[in-house]
């Protein structure tokens, strides 16, 4: 009884490995928004208080923002400021 136990729990850890390629996210755009405006703030934060030189901050909040563009294109807003 205790290899069929052992066997059903070792079956079941090493099927669980196998779906690695799953990513879980929200559907909610808004959110992702809101998320990616937070990490702006966060970003420029960092920059004033002297964590990241201009130049990181500069690349970094050029990603957000490009990001974020998209996100609003894909949901339907229209956005003409989007990118230079």
């Amino acid at each position: 009884m205790k290899k069929f136990g052992l066997s059903i729990v070792t079956v079941v850890l090493l099927s669980s490995c196998l779906q690695t390629n799953k990513i879980y996210y929200s559907k909610n755009m808004n959110k992702w928004v809101h998320n990616l405006e937070q990490i702006e703030k966060f970003i420029q934060e960092d920059y004033m208080n002297g964590y990241i030189p201009k130049d990181v901050a500069h690349n970094y909040l050029t990603i957000v923002r490009y990001t974020k563009c998209s996100i609003e294109i894909e949901n339907g807003v229209d956005k003409v400021d989007c990118f230079d």
